[in-house]
């Protein structure tokens, strides 16, 4: 998915630009610097009415990988870091994301298969 999408954003690149130009660049085909990924948020947060940050990006990269079933040993790596101290930072779940992990990954599903209960209504 990931690869499509990065194929598309190089075909609808101005047809003047060579080859050589980065995937990710300025509006003229240039190299992307902080400053210029902090202006575009900026563009974008005002068209969103809504602040972006790049904190609130990874953060949110890094929660949606986790609950696509993303190791979180790979996440480390994917992140950049040397243990899991800082990846946890990012990375809050939920309680619910708490409870249907366990649902799913319990060994007791092994031993003792989850049958529907059906609960009384009082």
């Amino acid at each position: 998915m990931t690869v499509n999408t990065v194929r598309e954003l190089i075909q609808a690149r101005h047809p003047a630009w060579k080859d050589n130009v980065p995937v990710f660049c300025t509006t003229e085909g240039g190299y992307m610097n902080s400053m210029t990924w902090g202006d575009r948020l900026e563009i974008y947060s005002k068209k969103l009415s809504r602040k972006i940050r790049p904190y609130e990006l990874r953060h949110a990269f890094a929660l949606q990988y986790l609950r696509n079933g993303g190791h979180a040993l790979a996440l480390q790596k994917t992140l950049g870091y040397i243990d899991l101290t800082m990846t946890k930072r990012y990375v809050s779940l939920t309680q619910n994301d708490l409870r249907q992990q366990h649902t799913t990954t319990s060994p007791l599903n092994t031993f003792a298969p989850q049958r529907n209960k059906v609960r009384k209504i009082k």
